[in-house]
């Protein structure tokens, strides 16, 4: 056999010569990258949203934080916040607008 020539392909070779996987990495970190990008900051996106409810279902209810009784629930443009006060369960109906903009339209009494 002459020199330089090889019998077969050796490691990290095929039929086609030398290949590497870095492209197929770089590929994937940068899918990674992006999908943790997107969904962080839709995470942090309904964060703020629900804070924003809260926010304001305390403010113009006058309501303390711990009066909160459970989760947020959201419609298309409507958030429903349950509460509790001295009188009893209640449920707060706040409407979400352009931008962040909120109007309660009832403190459920």
């Amino acid at each position: 056999m002459p020199l330089g020539l090889r019998a077969g392909p050796g490691p990290g070779t095929d039929a086609r010569g030398p290949q590497s996987i870095r492209p197929l990495l770089l590929v994937l970190v940068l899918f990674a990258i992006s999908f943790g990008t997107i969904y962080g900051l839709l995470f942090l996106a309904v964060a703020q949203t629900r804070n924003d409810v809260r926010r304001v279902v305390q403010e113009q209810c006058g309501l303390r934080s711990i009066a909160v009784a459970g989760e947020i629930s959201f419609d298309e443009y409507t958030a429903k916040l349950p509460y509790v006060d001295s009188t009893g369960a209640h449920a707060a109906i706040v409407s979400m607008g352009q931008g962040r903009t909120y109007v309660l339209h009832t403190c459920g009494r």
